[in-house]
């Protein structure tokens, strides 16, 4: 199963995928106050081209709920 998931709370952006068969993870963090709107789709299409597969391979997508910010909680 592989799993992506991104966390836009606080201060920062991430992303990570992994594979829980191969056991293998890619991951991005960047430290940022603002933007995460902006960075978080390239970051997700850095991830998987690191990993090699494409989105429609990933099977679960999670993203962190909260505490953080209004708008970085919407933008996950």
């Amino acid at each position: 199963m592989r799993v992506l998931a991104f966390d836009t709370c606080l201060d920062a952006c991430s992303v990570a995928l992994w594979d829980t068969a191969g056991g293998a993870m890619h991951a991005r963090i960047e430290t940022m106050r603002q933007g995460h709107a902006e960075r978080l789709c390239p970051m997700i299409e850095a991830v998987l081209a690191e990993a090699a597969i494409e989105l429609l391979a990933v099977d679960a997508i999670a993203v962190t709920v909260g505490p953080g910010t209004f708008t970085g909680i919407r933008v996950g």
